[in-house]
């Protein structure tokens, strides 16, 4: 049997070690589930949107690594972009486990670090010290932990009902929640949400609009609550969002916890900036895709979060995380009208869809920028037709030759989705486009998801 020593949780170092390294993917894109115990209780809805984006992993991978899908998740129609990859059913690979040794070096890469996946490392033969512990990684990803990191930076922080040290407050008590409420609503926030230690995707969060709360909301708060508190913050439009993208090494027992000040930037060795993409979210904050650059010029807008992103990953290293980070942040404006910037509103400790965005960046055909879109049409394809990669094509052919007729002929549409898991049409399909200019995208972007519903709807 040979058992890898796995010095950290970088592939690119194994690989010097390993010239026979083979990376496995594991989807666990309900990480946020499984840290609750709640993956058990997954709905058929929520399982098939798995599935269908799963396969997606792959775009980080390399040739010859392979990406574990459910056994009813098995990707038909594959882009030549995912064409490297190779896709094993789940439960099978693990089942092959049971009584067998493992004869060929193996890195674990999960979505997430969850009691599953860890379980299925240690199959593998992963050691455990290289494996991040479940409470450093629950603490990382709870509310509680990315309270200590709300700040904002501002002229007028008396406009913010907390102040700039916190955009929003953690309650642990009903008569906290009140006082919160009271705070946003004389600072002229009148509608704000409330989040549990953990949740991901926009899911499972309480919007409201003044304090009067009927007793389906206030039900909601008093559970959460219970399991650990809510973080309440004013419901505002961003004018700009932003996914940092950030890699953080495991410190050893004879390291010592890297200094972080402004007179080193708040950078460390161990801790790398992998990339910045621009976040594209629906007006109730649901993720739609992410623009990124062909250069790094997209980090100069966020410059003041990617620096205090440094600071966030150096308190996740100490609590005893490695590991993907991504950190998101955003740009809005006080009541007076001024800018603002909220350095960190939301913390992932795992890999993210920002992260999986910036490997798109060799497809731009020395385009600019690109903008990576997730948009849920192709599940109506199959009422038409049984060609679903035809489907999409048509309209990504009409979609091409609207943006000519608009003097628009320099962006490109690509697919980048598998067309049907388990041999069905995915529901939520991704493409890419690229051009040279974040606001022609942006406006193709619209179009393109408008273009896409229509064709469904005359499907």
């Amino acid at each position: 049997m040979v058992v890898v020593e796995f010095c950290d949780n970088s592939r690119d170092t194994l690989l010097r070690e390993h010239s026979d390294l083979m990376t496995i993917w594991i989807p666990n894109l309900n990480f946020e589930d499984e840290l609750c115990g709640k993956s058990s209780k997954i709905s058929p809805r929520t399982q098939s949107a798995i599935d269908d984006l799963a396969p997606l992993m792959g775009l980080m991978a390399e040739a010859g690594d392979a990406v574990l899908v459910n056994v009813d998740g098995m990707p038909e129609g594959v882009p030549e972009c995912l064409s490297h990859v190779r896709f094993q059913i789940r439960e099978q690979t693990q089942s092959q486990l049971v009584g067998e040794t493992v004869s060929q070096p193996v890195l674990i890469n999960p979505w997430g670090w969850s009691q599953n996946t860890t379980g299925i490392a240690a199959g593998f033969g992963m050691q455990a010290d290289c494996i991040p512990t479940l409470d450093a990684v629950t603490h990382v990803n709870s509310r509680q932990f990315s309270s200590s990191f709300d700040a904002v930076v501002t002229d007028s922080p008396q406009l913010l009902p907390f102040g700039d040290e916190q955009f929003g407050r953690m309650c642990h008590t009903m008569d906290a929640c009140h006082t919160a409420f009271a705070k946003m609503i004389a600072a002229g926030y009148h509608r704000w949400v409330a989040k549990p230690q953990v949740s991901n995707a926009g899911r499972n969060r309480l919007l409201v609009t003044g304090s009067d709360l009927n007793a389906q909301q206030r039900g909601w708060l008093t559970k959460q609550l219970n399991q650990g508190g809510v973080y309440l913050e004013p419901w505002i439009q961003p004018t700009v969002e932003h996914g940092l993208q950030f890699y953080v090494q495991r410190l050893r027992s004879a390291d010592s916890v890297p200094a972080v000040n402004s007179s080193n930037q708040n950078r460390s060795e161990s801790i790398e900036f992998v990339g910045a993409t621009r976040l594209v979210n629906d007006n109730f904050g649901r993720y739609q895709g992410s623009l990124i650059s062909s250069k790094h010029d997209l980090s100069s807008e966020c410059a003041d979060s990617i620096q205090y992103g440094y600071q966030v990953c150096a308190a996740a290293q100490a609590a005893g995380y490695f590991g993907p980070i991504g950190i998101d942040s955003f740009c809005f404006r006080v009541s007076s009208g001024k800018p603002a910037v909220r350095l960190c509103n939301d913390i992932n400790a795992r890999f993210t869809m920002g992260r999986v965005a910036l490997h798109l960046r060799r497809l731009l055909r020395k385009k600019k920028y690109g903008l990576w879109c997730q948009a849920p049409f192709l599940q109506h394809f199959n009422r038409s037709k049984t060609n679903n990669s035809a489907s999409l094509q048509e309209v990504i052919t009409t979609m091409q030759k609207l943006l000519t007729t608009r003097g628009e002929n320099d962006v490109f549409i690509e697919s980048v989705s598998p067309m049907s898991v388990g041999g069905r049409p995915v529901q939520t399909g991704t493409v890419l486009l690229a051009g040279n200019s974040p606001d022609q995208l942006l406006n193709c972007n619209t179009a393109f998801r408008s273009q896409a519903m229509a064709s469904a709807i005359r499907g």
